[in-house]
């Protein structure tokens, strides 16, 4: 009866820890919404419990599952339907947005909107199950291995989504557990609850001295090529699905994606280093790549109006001066081109629109731009200028957001008398006083109704999403047109290939001059700009908001524009000086200091080690100190069968068979009412000194005595 409930419990404890981490590894690496964790943990620890204590009558394992398909078919056979829709749906969007396979949806384009709780609980049942009646009636655990990782599994496939360390803690212990005690527990349920309680401590420490030695923040995705692989194989089928950016549902019309930002979907953000595309640059210098613009913001939302009239780029096309040459091959396939500030009338006009430069069916990936600036007297004409109806729609926002934006903006130093200049300057500085930069900011509170108003008000970090969408709003409130764009920043070297990564995706911001037109705007903080590839000699950049009359060097290969402007320009980080700005910098090989980081690196494996050792030393510590107290403490008896025991492990490691009169005296200590005698138990004490002198004399004895604690 012990031993049963011994069974019962390792049973639910390795069940409760794969199953609540693989469900927590999906929901943390996806970052879905609309489930409650508690109640999918506390359902985890009862069902763990519950069909441990029933999995040990006969066939339980099927009154089991057929009383749960009974309750879900009778009571939540609709809940379980749409629940079920809910998470593949949300699901397929992430993998939409990586590989472009389209969001599952049905009945032309309708979206299941749902709990995923009721989900989760039911596949954690299903990994639950699989691993009590593996513990139980001691099978393969092959099987209930599959079942566990297959959770983890599902973020594996995108480079992106990266579970929380205690998701992942959860999961490898339960994991280790299951497959080192396996084997032991096949030949004996006694051996392999016992194990499982010794392994417990030890295992635990040791994922955290994993998890110390390789932190979680520290992890590099180095699936890029991997992802090209797959996203090129895609491609290349008969079938092929449509390039990311396009929404696939069945039976209904295709529904255009990349013309909406989820706000309140926007949470923390592993960057990916997967390649996007390579440019050749006649300049050397950073760049923006203008992708996709948006221009209707809904509180939660940047969408695009379809079929704007009129204006939509709106760039200046007057007395144009050609810069550079910039040649252009994607790596990734990707549904629309990016470009530079700025280019010619004839290089967009039949492409563009909504806001973005679409690729023409049929077209490679390959393209080549030419980037020019305004000249002296250039700038718009009257076919660029916006209308009023242009110009109300571009300053366009929900009353609400207006009302509480004039307030924020009421508290800082905007003065009517000002420029749009000015006035665009000083909004952009007050977003980026208002948060420090970190990825791994958390999603806005589902209570809240406005983004860029939660995160001027209440946010403490935030990324580039939160701080162009902040100054568009403000721009906006200010009375100034603007609009959201992203793209990506590139750093170039003049004359060579350069590659840009996903990982210098950005988002930044356009409002509109009306001497001068569209102007872009950076409201990001320095130190949260993407960062460069090493470059031995990286191009300093100035304001371009804040410089409007570059200092006359002589240089005739300056890149300022004859009459002012520089070209692709940057605010400098905090704390830079015009000294440090062109040494010491990141890939300049000259940082003012030693390098370091061998020094913490070589810690980090000492430590590591030393860590290991402690915890392999521990476990065979506490390991065969058990058995001392269980062979030298209690009734003789119990004394005799310990030894017993000890015995039956010597021979399965020396590899003989146990002596037959040791044998009889366990045999009598367990079935009579014998007591066994102090010399009788010297036997088994003289056998157990030989059999320890043979396996210090094997080959690799040690690891022996390690592995077995003798």
């Amino acid at each position: 009866m012990r031993n049963e409930m011994r069974t019962v419990i390792s049973a639910a404890l390795i069940a409760f820890l794969i199953s609540c981490g693989g469900i927590a590894c999906m929901v943390t690496g996806m970052d879905f919404e609309k489930y409650k964790m508690l109640t999918v943990v506390l359902f985890c620890l009862l069902f763990s419990l519950i069909t441990g204590v029933i999995a040990g009558a006969k066939h339980s394992i099927w009154v089991v599952l057929a009383g749960a398909l009974l309750l879900i078919g009778v009571f939540a056979r609709q809940q379980t339907v749409n629940s079920f829709r809910f998470l593949l749906q949300s699901l397929t969007k992430i993998y939409d947005m990586a590989y472009g396979c389209g969001v599952y949806a049905e009945d032309y384009g309708y979206l299941w909107s749902g709990n995923l709780t009721w989900a989760l609980c039911i596949v954690a049942g299903c990994v639950i199950t699989a691993v009590v009646w593996t513990v139980h009636k001691r099978f393969t655990a092959i099987p209930a291995v599959v079942l566990g990782i297959l959770p983890l599994a599902s973020c594996l496939v995108v480079t992106d989504t990266v579970p929380d360390s205690w998701a992942i803690f959860l999961l490898l212990t339960g994991l280790v557990l299951l497959i080192l005690t396996h084997s032991v527990r096949r030949r004996s349920a006694w051996e392999g609850n016992r194990l499982t309680a010794l392994l417990l401590i030890p295992v635990c420490l040791m994922n955290l001295l994993l998890f110390w030695v390789i932190p979680r923040d520290g992890y590099t995705v180095g699936t890029g090529k991997l992802e090209q692989k797959i996203v090129a194989w895609l491609q290349g089928l008969p079938f092929a699905p449509d390039p990311p950016g396009t929404t696939v549902v069945p039976s209904g019309p295709v529904i255009l994606q990349g013309v909406e930002v989820e706000l309140d979907e926007i949470g923390r953000n592993y960057l990916s280093d997967a390649p996007v595309m390579n440019i050749t640059a006649e300049n050397g210098g950073m760049l923006y790549l203008r992708g996709q613009a948006y221009d209707v913001y809904t509180g939660k939302s940047w969408q695009v109006r379809k079929d704007l009239e009129g204006g939509d780029l709106g760039w200046p096309t007057k007395d144009l001066l050609t810069v550079q040459t910039l040649e252009i091959q994607t790596i990734a396939p990707l549904p629309i081109r990016h470009f530079p500030y700025y280019i010619g009338r004839d290089s967009w006009l039949e492409d563009y629109e909504n806001g973005r430069l679409l690729i023409p069916i049929g077209q490679n990936q390959g393209y080549i731009f030419t980037q020019a600036q305004p000249g002296p007297g250039g700038g718009l004409t009257e076919e660029d200028r916006l209308t009023d109806a242009l110009y109300e729609h571009y300053t366009a926002l929900p009353e609400d957001t207006l009302r509480q934006a004039q307030v924020i903006l009421s508290g800082t130093e905007l003065e009517d008398s000002l420029s749009v200049e000015e006035k665009a300057a000083m909004i952009a500085d007050y977003v980026r006083q208002s948060a420090t930069y970190d990825l791994m900011t958390d999603r806005m509170p589902i209570e809240k109704e406005d983004f860029a108003i939660w995160f001027l008000e209440e946010g403490t970090t935030g990324y580039c999403v939160h701080f162009a969408t902040a100054a568009t709003v403000l721009l906006r409130a200010a009375g100034i047109p603007a609009r959201y764009v992203t793209g990506y920043l590139a750093y170039l070297n003049a004359g060579i290939k350069d590659t840009v990564y996903a990982n210098q995706a950005h988002a930044w911001v356009e409002y509109y001059d009306p001497t001068e037109g569209w102007r872009y705007l950076e409201p990001t903080p320095g130190d949260g700009l993407p960062d460069a590839p090493a470059d031995p000699n990286p191009p300093e950049f100035t304001d371009p908001v804040a410089t409007t009359e570059p200092e006359d060097t002589g240089n005739p290969s300056d890149p300022s524009l004859p009459d002012g402007r520089p070209m692709q320009t940057l605010p400098s980080k905090p704390g830079a000086t015009e000294d440090s700005a062109g040494s010491g910098g990141p890939g300049s090989g000259q940082t003012g200091e030693p390098d370091r980081t061998w020094l913490w690196t070589s810690l980090k494996v000492l430590s590591g080690t030393a860590g290991a050792a402690a915890v392999l030393w521990l476990q065979f510590w506490a390991r065969r100190r058990w058995r001392q107290v269980k062979m030298h403490s209690g009734h003789p008896n119990k004394r005799c069968i310990a030894r017993w025991r000890e015995v039956l492990r010597f021979c399965r490691i020396l590899k003989r068979k146990p002596p037959e009169e040791l044998m009889l005296l366990a045999e009598k200590a367990k079935f009579s009412q014998h007591r066994i005698a102090p010399e009788e138990l010297k036997c088994f004490d003289s056998w157990l000194r030989q059999a320890k002198s043979q396996v210090k004399a094997k080959k690799l004895g040690f690891l022996y005595r390690i592995f077995w604690a003798v």
